[in-house]
Formats: structure tokens, C-alpha cells, sequence
């Protein structure tokens, strides 16, 4: 059960990294993605690449998770941490704001997780 814990984390972790720095990089990116030059832009960006790499580490992740754990006790676990890593990192990192409410759901998503992971493990 410990592997299959430390894999949802880094799953979420991977995806997360992947979530922030694909945003950095299109903040670059100052005219519509449909554009060629749009695309130019994007691809010479490393954080562009660097955040492909990172999600697709990610899914190949997910796959050796699932090859050891149920789904429906991973799934909703990672789900639940990418948002919250993606929610908290972004607001330190990028200086986005969340409102109240998004901090009261944020703590409801950590009493899911907790809740969740207490559950049946197979």
C-alpha cells in the first residue's frame, strides 16, 4: 500500500508541475494559439517542454499505479491532490487569487482525500 501511496503523490506531483509550467509558458504567448507564430513561440519555450515531459511522466506513472492499486480508491486520491497542488501552487507561485470560498472547498477537498484514503484498499 506504501508504493501505491508515494505513486499517487508523484502522479499528482507530476501532473501539477506539468499544469504550472504549461501556464508560465503560455504567458508567453501573445497572440492566438491558432497562429504559426503563436506555435513557434510556445515550442522554443523549455517550460512548454519541460511541461509535456512532466505530464507524460506522469501518465506512465498512473499506469504502473493502476497496475497495483484499485481504481477507484487511486482515481478520485489523485484527482483530489493535483487540484489541490495546482490550487496552492499557483496562488504562491503565480499570484493568483482564491477567494474565500475556493479556501473553504481546498479544506473540504483535504477531509475527502483523508477520508478516501481510509477507505478500502484492494
Amino acid at each position: 500500500m506504501a508504493a501505491a501511496i508515494v505513486g499517487v503523490l508523484a502522479v499528482s506531483a507530476l501532473i501539477a508541475t506539468g499544469q504550472l509550467l504549461l501556464k508560465v509558458s503560455l504567458a508567453s504567448v501573445h497572440t492566438p494559439l491558432t497562429s504559426g507564430a503563436a506555435i513557434r513561440v510556445l515550442v522554443s519555450d523549455w517550460r512548454f517542454w519541460v511541461a509535456c515531459s512532466s505530464t507524460g511522466a506522469g501518465a506512465v506513472l498512473w499506469m504502473t499505479v493502476l497496475t497495483t492499486t484499485s481504481l477507484s480508491w487511486a482515481y478520485p486520491i489523485m484527482v483530489g491532490l493535483s487540484l489541490l497542488l495546482v490550487m496552492l501552487a499557483s496562488s504562491i507561485l503565480l499570484g493568483e487569487r482564491l477567494s474565500p470560498a475556493s479556501w473553504v472547498g481546498t479544506f473540504l477537498i483535504i477531509g475527502g482525500i483523508y477520508l478516501l484514503s481510509r477507505g478500502i484498499h484492494r
